[in-house]
């Protein structure tokens, strides 16, 4: 990647959308079979949501994977209880490591396990920051009280 910045606009939809494919993608798999590519999900999770983040803040979004870099970007919008620099250092790094091999650095059930409480994290911070979670509950409620054709159910 050349470092230079993509314009994602203001397309946080597509951004998300494809987060929470990742999303779906690491609890579809078994981190004890495969912990790299859960690992590797998790970081693409996580990096996603976090240029969602920035784009819906106006901002482009560089192209990297560098979850410090993004942090960073975020400034005071980032809450510094979600993760730690050493966190997101670690989730950077599966990145390459959950899809290629790199000698001496097998990834184990332990760091797939580390990718998915932090990648937790960051999806229900941005999730909250971008008043996701609010509408789909809304969502919910509505198709409570209203059936599929959309009249009132008791």
């Amino acid at each position: 990647m050349s470092g230079k910045p993509v314009e994602h606009g203001r397309d946080v939809r597509g951004m998300i959308s494809h987060a929470e494919n990742d999303y779906i993608a690491v609890y579809q798999l078994d981190p004890a079979m495969v912990p790299g590519p859960v690992a590797y999900h998790c970081q693409q999770c996580a990096e996603k949501y976090m240029k969602a983040l920035l784009s819906a803040a106006g901002r482009v979004a560089p192209r990297t994977h560098d979850l410090v870099e993004l942090k960073a970007l975020l400034g005071a919008e980032w809450d510094e209880a979600v993760a730690s620099e050493e966190e997101l250092e670690k989730l950077t790094i599966f990145e390459v490591v959950g899809r290629y091999w790199v000698e001496g650095q097998d990834l184990e059930v332990c760091d797939a396990e580390l990718g998915m409480d932090v990648m937790e994290r960051v999806r229900s911070f941005a999730r909250a920051e971008l008043g996701l979670d609010a509408a789909d509950e809304k969502a919910a409620d509505d198709n409570t009280t209203t059936g599929a054709t959309g009249t009132e159910t008791t």
